[in-house]
């Protein structure tokens, strides 16, 4: 294609443009033309954009308060939380799994007891707990994290524009 656009120009009746290619010089620059036409066609580097990259995010997201009781006054908003949760997600490119919530609180509570069955006996914790659920997790789907997502209810100390969580240093 690009040797044929070449052909075409060069005789053309357009005698300044052929004066260019024919006379002095006129073979450098053809040589540049084609140079960079090859160039521009040649395949890209093979380098990992991000801009580029297709691949989504996995995450699996456990229902709301598996890992701890949510508060009555909050369950009314349940799936509304649930809901913009996962709006927010998917809007951002992530895909999403999740588990039923009998599921994954009887798997949160199997994960809860092997941590504390372990080296750290009862002082294992949360993230303890979560490493060993995310592990199980993994042997069944391949993800890129995990979220557990809780509401609570905190008592706060409100003046002006700023609210202080009672119990709490600031």
């Amino acid at each position: 294609m690009l040797q044929g656009t070449l052909a075409r120009l060069a005789t053309s009746h357009d005698t300044p443009f052929r004066a260019r290619l024919t006379g002095r010089g006129g073979l450098l620059a053809a040589l540049l033309v084609l140079g960079a036409a090859l160039g521009c066609a040649s395949e890209p580097p093979k380098k990992k954009s991000v801009l580029l990259d297709t691949r989504k995010d996995v995450y699996v997201i456990l229902p709301l308060n598996v890992a701890a009781a949510m508060p009555a006054e909050l369950g009314v908003y349940r799936d509304v939380v649930w809901k913009e949760l996962e709006l927010y997600l998917r809007a951002h490119g992530k895909e999403l799994k999740t588990l039923s919530r009998q599921n994954a609180r009887s798997l949160w509570l199997e994960s809860i007891q092997k941590a504390r069955a372990g080296e750290k006996g009862p002082r294992a914790g949360f993230d303890d707990a979560a490493l060993l659920l995310a592990r199980e997790l993994r042997g069944h789907v391949e993800f890129d994290a995990m979220l557990v997502p809780s509401l609570f209810v905190r008592e706060a100390t409100v003046s002006d524009r700023s609210a202080r969580s009672v119990g709490t240093a600031s």
